[in-house]
Protein backbone atom coordinates (compact mmCIF):
# COMPACT_ATOMS: atom_id res chain seq x y z
CA UNK A 1 0.00 0.00 0.00
CA UNK A 2 2.98 2.37 -0.26
CA UNK A 3 5.70 3.23 -2.73
CA UNK A 4 8.94 1.39 -1.93
CA UNK A 5 11.00 2.00 -5.09
CA UNK A 6 11.18 4.18 -8.15
CA UNK A 7 13.42 5.34 -10.93
CA UNK A 8 14.07 8.44 -12.99
CA UNK A 9 14.79 7.84 -16.65
CA UNK A 10 14.75 9.82 -19.83
CA UNK A 11 14.18 9.07 -23.47
CA UNK A 12 16.13 10.23 -26.49
CA UNK A 13 14.65 8.90 -29.72
CA UNK A 14 14.26 5.15 -29.29
CA UNK A 15 16.83 4.96 -26.50
CA UNK A 16 16.05 5.10 -22.79
CA UNK A 17 18.59 6.13 -20.18
CA UNK A 18 18.38 4.90 -16.60
CA UNK A 19 19.46 7.82 -14.47
CA UNK A 20 18.47 7.08 -10.87
CA UNK A 21 16.94 4.04 -9.16
CA UNK A 22 16.02 4.32 -5.49
CA UNK A 23 14.37 1.95 -3.05
CA UNK A 24 13.58 1.65 0.62
CA UNK A 25 16.66 0.10 2.30
CA UNK A 26 14.35 -2.10 4.39
CA UNK A 27 13.72 -4.10 1.21
CA UNK A 28 17.35 -4.45 0.12
CA UNK A 29 17.47 -8.20 0.75
CA UNK A 30 14.65 -8.67 -1.78
CA UNK A 31 16.58 -7.08 -4.66
CA UNK A 32 13.98 -4.33 -5.03
CA UNK A 33 16.37 -2.06 -6.94
CA UNK A 34 17.03 -4.76 -9.55
CA UNK A 35 13.31 -5.51 -9.78
CA UNK A 36 12.57 -1.83 -10.30
CA UNK A 37 15.21 -1.70 -13.06
CA UNK A 38 13.68 -4.78 -14.71
CA UNK A 39 10.18 -3.28 -14.70
CA UNK A 40 11.56 0.01 -16.01
CA UNK A 41 13.18 -1.81 -18.94
CA UNK A 42 9.91 -3.66 -19.63
CA UNK A 43 8.03 -0.35 -19.65
CA UNK A 44 10.56 1.23 -22.01
CA UNK A 45 10.07 -1.70 -24.43
CA UNK A 46 6.28 -1.19 -24.31
CA UNK A 47 6.87 2.49 -25.16
CA UNK A 48 8.90 1.58 -28.25
CA UNK A 49 12.37 1.61 -26.75
CA UNK A 50 15.08 -0.11 -28.78
CA UNK A 51 17.94 0.40 -26.30
CA UNK A 52 18.15 0.92 -22.56
CA UNK A 53 21.31 2.37 -21.02
CA UNK A 54 21.85 1.12 -17.48
CA UNK A 55 24.36 3.81 -16.58
CA UNK A 56 27.98 3.51 -15.58
CA UNK A 57 29.73 0.95 -13.47
CA UNK A 58 30.22 -2.76 -13.84
CA UNK A 59 27.68 -4.77 -11.88
CA UNK A 60 26.94 -8.47 -12.25
CA UNK A 61 23.19 -7.89 -12.41
CA UNK A 62 23.65 -5.85 -15.60
CA UNK A 63 25.29 -8.84 -17.28
CA UNK A 64 22.53 -11.12 -15.99
CA UNK A 65 20.03 -8.78 -17.68
CA UNK A 66 22.04 -9.34 -20.89
CA UNK A 67 23.49 -5.85 -20.77
CA UNK A 68 26.48 -5.09 -22.96
CA UNK A 69 29.18 -2.64 -21.99
CA UNK A 70 29.10 0.64 -23.92
CA UNK A 71 31.88 3.10 -23.24
CA UNK A 72 30.81 6.70 -23.44
CA UNK A 73 33.44 9.33 -24.00
CA UNK A 74 33.57 13.01 -23.23
CA UNK A 75 34.54 15.57 -25.80
CA UNK A 76 36.11 18.85 -24.71
CA UNK A 77 36.40 21.49 -27.39
CA UNK A 78 38.65 24.53 -27.08
CA UNK A 79 38.34 27.47 -29.44
CA UNK A 80 42.07 27.40 -30.13
CA UNK A 81 45.33 25.79 -29.06
CA UNK A 82 45.97 28.96 -27.09
CA UNK A 83 42.87 28.34 -24.95
CA UNK A 84 44.01 24.78 -24.26
CA UNK A 85 47.54 25.93 -23.37
CA UNK A 86 46.03 28.55 -21.05
CA UNK A 87 44.47 25.72 -18.99
CA UNK A 88 47.34 23.21 -18.61
CA UNK A 89 46.07 21.70 -15.35
CA UNK A 90 42.62 21.07 -16.77
CA UNK A 91 44.01 19.59 -19.99
CA UNK A 92 46.42 17.35 -18.03
CA UNK A 93 43.62 16.20 -15.68
CA UNK A 94 41.35 15.37 -18.64
CA UNK A 95 44.18 13.48 -20.34
CA UNK A 96 44.86 11.51 -17.13
CA UNK A 97 41.15 10.70 -16.74
CA UNK A 98 41.03 9.48 -20.32
CA UNK A 99 44.04 7.22 -19.82
CA UNK A 100 42.57 5.85 -16.59
CA UNK A 101 39.30 5.06 -18.39
CA UNK A 102 41.29 3.36 -21.13
CA UNK A 103 43.01 1.15 -18.52
CA UNK A 104 39.67 0.32 -16.87
CA UNK A 105 38.22 -0.68 -20.23
CA UNK A 106 41.21 -2.88 -20.99
CA UNK A 107 41.01 -4.57 -17.57
CA UNK A 108 37.27 -5.10 -17.87
CA UNK A 109 37.68 -6.71 -21.30
CA UNK A 110 40.14 -9.14 -19.69
CA UNK A 111 38.33 -9.42 -16.35
CA UNK A 112 38.87 -13.18 -16.11
CA UNK A 113 42.67 -12.94 -16.36
CA UNK A 114 44.86 -13.24 -13.27
CA UNK A 115 46.32 -9.75 -13.76
CA UNK A 116 42.89 -8.12 -14.04
CA UNK A 117 41.60 -9.93 -10.92
CA UNK A 118 44.71 -8.79 -9.03
CA UNK A 119 44.21 -5.20 -10.19
CA UNK A 120 40.52 -5.23 -9.18
CA UNK A 121 41.41 -6.75 -5.77
CA UNK A 122 44.05 -4.06 -5.15
CA UNK A 123 41.62 -1.34 -6.18
CA UNK A 124 38.94 -2.71 -3.84
CA UNK A 125 41.45 -2.92 -0.96
CA UNK A 126 42.44 0.69 -1.64
CA UNK A 127 38.81 1.81 -1.65
CA UNK A 128 38.12 -0.07 1.58
CA UNK A 129 41.10 1.61 3.22
CA UNK A 130 39.95 5.09 2.15
CA UNK A 131 36.39 4.39 3.36
CA UNK A 132 37.61 3.85 6.94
Amino acid sequence: GRMCAGSINYRVGSGFFGDVTCYDPAYQKYGLGKLCTYFTICESIQRGGRQFYLGGGEFDFKERMLGKRVDMDQVHVYRSYGRAIANPRRVAALFAQGQLQRCRTMLYERKDSVLARLAFSLLQAYRNRIAK
